[in-house]
């Protein structure tokens, strides 16, 4: 079974969560699809940058979790679900996340 974690509550001190309706709060700070060899970070890359946050604030609730199975014996760690807008973008967040940029145990090894 999983269990869905919503972000209600943060402690940034704006009225709303933070990280609630994320795309809608960074959309507009992303460049337009570049086109041709047009410098500058690629609109992925500044998505990176953009949900870095969340990102890691849900890798510490997973990491906080993960720690607690382990301590129980559990073999099967918790499993950390991402949900993006386009299969492209998240090949991008999965590969960011595989490579352990957010969080070491999220790398994916052999």
């Amino acid at each position: 079974m999983k269990v869905p974690r919503i972000p209600v509550d943060d402690n940034s001190g704006d009225p709303d969560p933070r990280y609630l309706d994320l795309w809608e709060r960074v959309k507009g700070r992303l460049p337009k699809r570049a086109r041709g060899g047009e410098a500058g970070l690629s609109r992925d890359d500044r998505l990176l940058d953009e949900i870095e946050g969340a990102l890691a604030t849900l890798a510490s609730a997973w990491k906080r979790e993960f720690d607690r199975w382990e301590a129980e014996g559990r073999l099967v760690p918790p499993a950390m679900i991402v949900v993006c807008d386009q299969t492209a973008t998240a090949e991008r967040v999965a590969a960011y996340l595989a490579r352990g940029s957010v969080l070491p145990e999220l790398a994916n090894e052999p």
